[in-house]
């Protein structure tokens, strides 16, 4: 149990972007009994958090104006814009460039 929330912890607060056998490796869980102790633990999978935190990650740096959409892709660990944008646009039901554009300045 204290690997499993160690492993929510480190995706939820990390910087890096783990993949699934990258969190398996650092909490010294195999790949099975993280997926299986996430889901009966937490009700998710860690690929759905992963998921949830890049994409919070992503809209954060969006919103911030300070990066482009190609920057922030490639900052959320993908490899290919296009794969980022399907993702976002999948999980927030809006494009990031239409994010970008709506954006509001306050100074």
């Amino acid at each position: 149990m204290k690997s499993l929330k160690k492993a929510k912890e480190l995706i939820l607060s990390s910087q890096k972007v783990y993949s699934i056998s990258d969190l398996s490796k650092e909490v010294a869980l195999n790949e099975f009994k993280l997926k299986l102790g996430f889901k009966e633990l937490f009700n998710t999978t860690p690929g759905s958090l992963v998921l949830q935190a890049r994409m919070q990650k992503a809209k954060e740096l969006l919103s911030t104006g300070d990066y482009n959409i190609a920057e922030v892709s490639n900052i959320v660990g993908y490899k290919h814009q296009q794969s980022f944008t399907v993702a976002f646009t999948k999980y927030f039901k809006v494009n990031p460039k239409e994010l970008v554009k709506n954006r509001t300045y306050y100074f």
